[in-house]
């Protein structure tokens, strides 16, 4: 049900964002990986995932931007506004022929083992004698069983004698204990018998019970997996940066004058090992005036840091990461344009591409800052850097492929 990217070096990948805005000459409908050519438009890009949840399909006449409606007609084709349950119904059955499959396929792979189970028992019964008929005779040559059947069908009739039919049977008893010699016998083929059948018939259930133990559903924990959305990471964060917006603002706090100063930063919840990342800041350095006989460092640095070396918040190595700073200082990266007015209140795009192993920071369309080498092999992970009080830094979007 998805609609396909027509790009065709983009392996079919489905289209998620729609391009809005008016001046566009680009292609309007973009998978994530052709959002390289929409970065003066990042205000201008809408998730079809919004239009979906927004229900305009109720009311075409509300959308006048053409390629809006050409989105919502597309959408409306597909069927996917008039059932807003479509995508888990497909998952589910999809899901239900995989699992229907796999337990099918599991059905005949216990079965088969319970045949294999089945015909080496019957191999052992074949090779191991039971002799079944020894027993019975020692035990009719001990206890005469004819006799006890006799007396105890007596006591079955309503003129039953039970004192008589008591003594009798204690009599019996009494006779078959005299013969010691066949109740040696009998004893030593009973306990022959009795061990035949206790390690060689009777089911080990151990080991069906550590079999229902350790069939492995918990491959299945956490699936499906879905693609995180990209935002500041509300545990590995300084105790001095509060986090807004569904965690998607990091703001430091102005908890008093100049002791507001601190290396404190907070980390992206995403690390990225694999494939390409794309992520839009809105970087703000202009806060509160601070009377000082010093300037303001309203500095921020901002970009990605090997995950692995980011453990302290309150004491951050901005200087081991690949980024840039609002001074426009570079760190571990190579200025490719520098910006004439400054790199205060600005909106960047960062992208990495990990099977490529690039990173870079772009303005308005322009890359400033590219990796110094290739980055594969690492897992890096966004950080911002706020020096001073009411520094913040929002993520306005994120895509991944």
């Amino acid at each position: 049900m998805k609609i396909a990217c027509k790009n065709t070096d983009h392996l079919n990948k489905p289209i998620s964002w729609l391009c809005i805005k008016p001046a566009c000459t680009n292609n309007r409908f973009l998978c994530s990986m052709c959002t390289s050519d929409h970065e003066e438009c990042a205000d201008n890009l809408l998730r079809i995932e919004d239009l979906m949840k927004s229900k305009h399909a109720e009311n075409l006449n509300m959308v006048t931007e053409p390629s809006v409606k050409e989105a919502i007609s597309l959408l409306h084709e597909n069927g996917i506004f008039e059932n807003h349950d479509l995508p888990i119904k497909i998952f589910e059955e999809n899901l239900n022929k995989h699992f229907d499959k796999l337990t099918e396929d599991f059905v005949n792979k216990v079965k088969d083992t319970k045949t294999k189970i089945l015909n080496n028992a019957k191999d052992l019964f074949l090779q191991v004698q039971v002799d079944m008929d020894t027993f019975e005779n020692k035990l009719k040559s001990v206890y005469n069983l004819n006799s006890f059947k006799n007396i105890l069908e007596d006591l079955e009739i309503d003129s039953r004698d039970f004192e008589a039919a008591n003594n009798l049977l204690t009599k019996a008893i009494t006779e078959s204990a005299e013969k010691k010699n066949d109740m040696n016998d009998l004893t030593t083929t009973a306990n022959s018998l009795n061990y035949f059948i206790k390690n060689f018939i009777e089911i080990d259930q151990s080991l069906f019970r550590e079999f229902q133990k350790n069939i492995p559903f918990q491959i299945f924990e956490g699936y499906p997996k879905v693609h995180k959305l990209l935002g500041w990471d509300p545990i590995k964060k300084s105790t001095h940066i509060s986090l807004g917006n569904d965690n998607m603002n990091a703001k430091k706090d102005f908890y008093s004058t100049w002791s507001t100063m601190g290396n404190t930063a907070v980390l992206g919840n995403k690390v990225m090992s694999r494939g390409v990342h794309k992520w839009i800041l809105e970087v703000h350095t202009e806060g509160q005036t601070i009377m000082s006989p010093q300037p303001p460092f309203h500095w921020i640095c901002f970009g990605v840091i090997q995950a692995s070396w980011a453990n302290d918040m309150e004491n951050f190595p901005y200087k081991k990461g690949f980024s840039l700073s609002s001074l426009g200082e570079v760190f571990n990266m190579t200025e490719v344009k520098k910006l004439k007015n400054g790199y205060d209140d600005l909106i960047y795009v960062c992208n990495l591409d990990m099977e490529e192993g690039t990173f870079t920071i772009s303005h308005e369309g322009s890359v400033l800052v590219k990796q110094s080498f290739s980055l594969k092999g690492m897992n890096l992970v966004p950080f911002v850097y706020l020096y001073r009080a009411d520094n913040n830094v929002r993520i306005k979007g994120f895509m991944t492929a």
